[in-house]
């Protein structure tokens, strides 16, 4: 969730690290902060708000220095709980969550210390300080191997002003270096010009100078250190021209459904096909988006599989305590790869000997390393909270590896492009029922068979964006309650592109219509009885989510945008889930 960010070399750090943290904005809301060393004198600016706020730390002045934007879990938005934290000689920023820290805390009041914050993170200031004796590597490894949790750590010492200890525990974090110094951050796109980076793994500590890296494990014995090439551009970064990087993203889709489906690994999907026959159930977890993808691909994959294929939601599947075991495939989707209920779900199939298949964005992920197959989306960077792009790259390798497994093909997904230009031409129809929209309290989506995974994330992004109340429904659930919720005030979003179960899909329309609800239907179909039409292309039934996606995303940003709202910024959320 947090985002982090450190330097140290030969330029002045706090420009650098302001800069990186406004590409980790999108980690963190609540507040930001930047610490830097100058010799042995810290300067700190931390305050409530967006990175932004902080403006004025540029001016500080040092060559080493660790910055921060919080998303928060202990303690509320104020001044006192922003990082960096700082005990004695130690400043630290903190990714994840300390799950001792109350007892911690406590033997540390019973030694005298004294807590300003409300936060877990303060804790490891106070640890580093009790235990220092002169050894910045020791009273590190003392300190780290006393957590309980998650914690990605970036930590400065008064002592060791050319010097950065970088840790990591289930929570990401990426060194790199380049001609002026050592960098580590949470994310690749604050890494600056690096050319050269290491995602560290869990256990590993990192010493970062200015001229290098060391590697450690938490014991201190020392660990081969190898890069990769950083791939990531600035131009995959900025804006592009367009007002948002969700209206940006959204229409980088049709580059991610092509490139995802040109890079479907062939070799992988072999692999897996080969192992079908082993199993007997199969299960998708996800959280938010990547949920959603997983209802529609336990559609395609139960009739490729020919096996009960359920999509789970990732936060609920291991505290029901699911029967796995060997003839268990369980396909884990997440678009950072480190999504902490996801990672949680995948570790208790593995320990119950599941076969894991992982769908992913980022190839350096913790779920990628975990995979025994892993397909990667190829949507690039995703810089806005809401999901666009990396969505339709989940529902791409769904579709290909289901097509696949049944030596069928999936030559519609390069043609994707020119049905999605029909899509975009509609964007100043969208944009006027989007200023309606934004207008009305309460909007319900509807769906049946593949149009309900379309309801339920078409819903998500207007709820996350323009924080209008509603929900996606399935059709045949509106008379067992929902109904209740239909009168003159409501707007229904209802999608209808299945033809096998078009007039059904029309008898639930009716039936809101008759209580006073306005109706926008999303449909191929012209004889869909409503108030407003967005007329979709005429497809191959089954790939409709794909093609639906787009105008329910420019649905939700427009309202949005009418709103008066920021829907790169969606209020309380973060993009990457690192916490449970």
């Amino acid at each position: 969730m947090c985002g982090i960010i450190a330097y140290t070399g030969n330029r002045q750090a706090a420009g650098l690290l302001f800069d990186g943290l406004k590409k980790l904005e999108y980690r963190g809301y609540d507040s930001a902060g930047i610490a830097v060393l100058n010799g042995q004198y810290l300067s700190c600016v931390k305050r409530v708000g967006r990175v932004s706020a902080i403006l004025d730390a540029c001016e500080l002045q040092g060559n080493s220095g660790v910055g921060h934007t919080r998303w928060a879990t202990h303690g509320g938005a104020e001044d006192k709980n922003a990082h960096p934290h700082t005990c004695g000689k130690f400043t630290v920023v903190h990714n994840g969550i300390i799950e001792n820290y109350a007892s911690l805390q406590g033997e540390l009041c019973e030694r005298g210390h004294t807590f300003s914050s409300d936060t877990d993170s303060e804790t490891v200031a106070h640890l580093l300080s009790d235990y220092y004796e002169g050894d910045f590597l020791k009273a590190v490894k003392q300190t780290v191997n006393l957590l309980k949790g998650s914690f990605a750590l970036c930590i400065l010492c008064k002592d060791y002003p050319e010097q950065i200890v970088c840790v990591r525990q289930k929570s990401p974090l990426i060194v790199g270096f380049d001609a002026t110094g050592a960098y580590a951050a949470s994310d690749i796109p604050a890494l600056g010009e690096c050319k050269k980076i290491r995602i560290l793994a869990d256990g590993e500590i990192a010493l970062l100078r200015k001229n290098g890296i060391r590697l450690f494990d938490f014991a201190l014995n020392p660990k081969p250190l190898s890069f990769t090439d950083n791939r990531v551009t600035s131009s995959q970064t900025d804006m592009g021209g367009y007002s948002h990087y969700m209206l940006k993203e959204i229409y980088e889709t049709p580059c991610a459904v092509t490139h995802t489906a040109d890079a479907f690994d062939v070799r992988s999907a072999a692999k897996l096909k080969g192992e079908v026959g082993r199993f007997s159930h199969a299960y998708i977890v996800g959280c938010g988006t990547a949920y959603h993808s997983g209802v529609t691909g336990a559609y395609l994959l139960e009739k490729a599989l020919k096996i009960p294929v359920t999509a789970e939601l990732a936060s609920e599947f291991c505290y029901r305590k699911p029967l796995l075991g060997k003839n268990t495939l369980v396909v884990a989707v997440s678009q950072s790869g480190e999504t902490a209920d996801t990672l949680s779900a995948v570790r208790l199939a593995k320990r119950q000997g599941a076969r894991l298949v992982v769908i992913t964005n980022v190839s350096y992920s913790s779920l990628a390393a975990l995979a025994d197959y892993c397909f990667l989306t190829q949507a690039g960077v995703e810089v806005g909270v809401a999901a666009t792009k990396t969505y339709a790259g989940q529902l791409t390798v769904f579709y290909a590896l289901s097509a696949f497994l049944q030596d069928k093909s999936y030559a519609f997904l390069p043609k994707f492009p020119v049905y999605c230009s029909k899509i975009f031409k509609k964007s100043e129809q969208i944009e006027c029922l989007a200023a309606s929209l934004a207008r009305t309290q309460n909007v319900y989506f509807l769906g049946r068979g593949l149009d309900y995974a379309s309801a339920i994330e078409g819903s998500l992004k207007l709820r996350e964006v323009s924080y209008i109340a509603g929900a996606g429904y399935a059709s045949g659930e509106l008379k067992h309650g929902s109904i209740a919720l239909m009168d003159k005030n409501a707007v229904v979003i209802a999608l209808v592109t299945q033809k096998t179960l078009k007039e059904k899909s029309k008898n639930a329309v009716n039936e809101v219509r008759s209580r006073g609800a306005s109706v926008i239907a999303v449909t191929p179909f012209t004889d869909i009885p409503c108030e407003k039409t967005v007329l979709l292309p005429v497809c191959p039934q089954k790939y409709y989510p794909l093609l639906t996606q787009l105008p329910l995303q420019l649905l939700a940003y427009y309202t949005a945008v009418k709103r008066g709202l920021n829907p790169d910024r969606p209020r309380n959320l973060a993009k990457s889930v690192t916490v449970e």
